[in-house]
Formats: structure tokens, C-alpha cells, sequence
């Protein structure tokens, strides 16, 4: 609270700097904006994809398109600064963090005689001196050891654990508020700075993109036609999800590396669908967990159950270039699979412009014209699976819109792209 004018102002005599709370209720009015913006730069990794963290390139993304830059000769925001803070918030954190496992590791718990010297049960994070617990109770659970590969594997790609997690996030924002606006001298008060920021600067730049999940959720994912469309193809999504999850010995989840990697080997990531999109329908199929440092609860958090599979591919139909009814019945054929694949062997520069098209598909953040939701879905999922089929050698007379079992397996070993492949 250095840069504010009120600076260790309490008037209420809490403790806690007025400033301080002032900040806090900026947060808590944008509470459903910043979790958004966060988790949508965090989609722009392009090597290893971790949506609960944001490294330096996706930082710098966000402070070039979010409007945190000033404009003028003596801007006090440049995109310069977009790496000394970054560095900055880094550090800082980081400090913290040995601060507080010394004081941990300093007093011994209340209890200790008590306790056995091995063999925890608990571990109430997965990160610092509690991950190698973490490790032991993950491999004893339901759950596999993809998260804990998952949390280490951020620390050595970012070099030596150089990423923005959501509380370092909010710290960012609000010194960019103050380097942006109050070091100006535009605003004196912080508070108002970091409303400005928020209110002004991104929704300004990058608003249309932060689209409500739970919107989507309501007005499309869970309705009684999008349901139907799913039972028609239950069972083969079910099979398959069972498979993608056995890939990686998971119990009834899937990772972003799993998802990544089964639309790649379907060759569903080009022209019309880009890779940050598809991680993105990942992402926002995810629901909020309590606490995502738990262990459960970053499994939860980086992973989807077969409702969020369902779910994501909901959010896929409306961004993958799909033909009409209309246009699969004049073509005479008997589904989107038969029209798409045979437009891909016959016409290939066909293909391209088929799915370039905007007529076919809509951007993320854009509404779907044309086709109801329920009609496209239907086209998708049998697109996906006539895929599957001419992938492990059907002929368009044996595919039958179906998958069995075997099926998918052959599939997993000719088509599916390995975990770590999604670049």
C-alpha cells in the first residue's frame, strides 16, 4: 500500500489496512471475471498445458491484449514491464514460500511424540515438503500420479517453478493497477486503480472471450435435445472415454494431455479448430473445486469426469466445421462422416475452404447460427466415430456408426496421439 494515498489508513482499528479490504471488495465484485481471464491465458500454452498456472508467455500475451500497456511518450506501463513483474510476483511468492516452510519446519507439531516417525496419512497440499506424501496417498487412491507428474513438470519447463498460479495472479493485477495508474498519478487510491483496470482495460479488450460456463451449461449443455443427441451415442462414448481413461491408468478421469491428444488423432485440431480452442472447452467443462491444492482437489481441478467429457465435446460442436443436414442429403449421403471424409479423399483444397468456412463453425465466444446445437452434435459424433472407423481400416460399407470395444482399442494403438504430444 506504499503507491496509495491512504496508505496504512484503518479506520475501523481491524488490523487490516482500509486499503486492503477496499482491494479485497474490488475482487470480490469482479469475482466472476478474473477467474476467466486467468484460466483463458492459461489456455494459450503451446508446449506443456497446465491450466491451473500461467507462464511467462502467456503472461505476456495477456499484458499485450488485455490493455494493461499505456498509451503515450510517457507511459508508465510498458509491455517492458510485463517480465519485471512477472519476475517480481515470482520472487516474491517464492520467498514467501521458504518463509513459511523454515517457521514449519522450525516447530515441531504439539503432538510429535505421539506420532509415528513414518507412514503419514495425510497430506493436506501437493506442493513443498508435503509432495512426496502427496505422491504415496495419490498411488494408494483411486487416482494416478498424472497430477503430481503434472505439478513437477511446471516447476522444470518454467525453469525452476517460474509460472503465476491464481492467488500470485491477483497480486499481479493489482501491481499492474498501481504501475499503470496510480505511479501515473491519474489515481491516488489503489482500490479505484484496480477497478479501472478491470472494468475499463479488460473488458474493453478481451471481454467477449470470457464467457460464463455456466451459461453455456444452462442454455445448451443441459437440455433434453443435446441429451437425446448424446443417448444416441452413449454407448460408444462411454466405451471410449473408459479407454482414454485406462491410457493413463486413471479411474473415471482425463487429463488436458488425454483430451489434446484424442483430437489429434481424430485430426480434429486444424483450419477450423485451433489448439488453444480445444483447450478451452477442456477447460471451461471443469467444475470449481473447495480447494485446488489439495490433493483431490488439483486431480478435480486439472481432470474431467465423463460429464465434462460429454461436456467439452458439447463445446466442441459449436467450433468444428460441420456440414447441414441439408448439405449431407444433396451430397446423398447418409451422415457427416460419409459427406466430411469423402470431401477430405476427393477434393482436398475442397476440404481446406470446407473448413475455413465461418459458415461452418463459430468462433469461441461467437453464437451459433444455422444448425441447432442438438443437429450439429449428432453430425460430430458421428463424424468422430465414421473417423475411428476409417482410421483402424473400415470401408465406408462397414461402418456402421457404432464402436465396440475392440474397436476403440485398435483405435488407441493405430491413432491416438501419446500423453505429452500436445503441442
Amino acid at each position: 500500500m506504499q503507491h496509495d494515498d491512504d496508505a496504512e489508513q484503518d479506520d475501523d482499528g481491524d488490523g487490516v489496512p482500509d486499503e486492503v479490504e477496499e482491494v479485497c471488495e474490488v475482487f470480490w465484485r469482479y469475482r466472476k471475471l478474473w477467474p476467466l481471464l486467468f484460466s483463458l491465458y492459461a489456455c494459450y500454452a503451446s508446449t506443456k498445458i497446465d491450466v491451473t498456472s500461467l507462464g511467462l508467455n502467456c503472461w505476456t500475451m495477456l499484458f499485450q491484449e488485455a490493455g494493461f500497456v499505456s498509451g503515450g511518450k510517457k507511459s508508465t506501463c510498458k509491455i517492458g514491464d510485463a517480465d519485471r513483474l512477472f519476475l517480481e510476483v515470482n520472487a516474491a511468492s517464492k520467498r514467501q514460500t521458504l518463509e513459511r516452510n523454515a517457521a514449519k519446519a522450525a516447530k515441531p507439531p504439539a503432538n510429535a511424540a505421539k506420532q509415528p516417525a513414518t507412514k503419514p496419512e495425510v497430506a493436506k497440499t501437493a506442493s513443498g515438503d508435503d509432495r512426496a506424501t502427496a505422491k504415496a496417498i495419490a498411488a494408494r487412491s483411486f487416482l494416478s500420479l498424472d497430477a503430481m507428474a503434472d505439478a513437477d513438470a511446471k516447476e522444470d519447463e518454467q525453469g525452476g517453478g517460474r509460472s503465476i498460479d491464481r492467488v500470485e495472479f491477483l497480486y499481479s493485477l493489482v501491481k499492474i493497477a498501481i504501475t499503470k495508474y496510480v505511479i501515473s498519478g491519474e489515481l491516488a487510491d489503489v482500490s479505484e486503480a484496480l477497478e479501472r483496470l478491470l472494468s475499463n482495460d479488460v473488458y474493453a479488450h478481451v471481454g467477449n472471450a470470457l464467457t460464463d460456463p455456466n451459461h453455456f451449461r444452462v442454455n445448451t449443455c443441459y437440455t433434453e435435445p443435446v441429451t437425446r443427441a448424446l443417448g444416441v451415442h452413449e454407448r460408444s462414448l462411454r466405451l471410449l472415454f473408459g479407454c482414454l481413461c485406462e491410457s493413463t491408468r486413471m479411474k473415471n478421469l482425463i487429463s488436458i494431455d488425454v483430451w489434446i491428444g484424442f483430437l489429434k488423432g481424430l485430426e480434429f485440431i486444424g483450419y477450423d479448430l485451433a489448439l488453444r480452442d480445444a483447450v478451452l472447452c477442456f477447460a471451461w467443462s471443469r467444475m470449481i473445486v473447495v480447494d485446488g491444492n489439495t490433493v483431490r482437489g488439483h486431480m478435480k481441478e486439472t481432470h474431467v469426469p465423463v460429464e465434462g467429457f460429454f461436456e467439452a465435446l458439447v463445446r466442441l460442436t459449436v467450433l468444428k466445421a460441420l456440414p447441414t443436414t441439408d448439405e449431407v442429403a444433396e451430397a446423398c449421403f447418409t451422415d457427416a462422416a460419409g459427406y466430411v471424409l469423402n470431401l477430405q479423399e476427393s477434393d482436398p483444397e475442397g476440404y481446406v475452404a470446407f473448413l475455413k468456412s465461418k459458415a461452418n463453425h463459430a468462433e469461441w465466444g461467437e453464437a451459433m447460427t444455422g444448425e441447432p446445437v442438438h443437429v450439429r452434435l449428432d453430425h460430430m459424433c458421428r463424424l468422430m466415430i465414421g473417423t475411428m472407423e476409417a482410421q483402424i481400416g473400415r470401408k465406408p460399407n462397414e461402418r456402421d456408426g457404432n464402436l465396440s470395444e475392440k474397436e476403440v482399442k485398435q483405435w488407441m494403438k493405430t491413432a491416438f496421439k501419446a500423453i505429452g504430444t500436445a503441442k
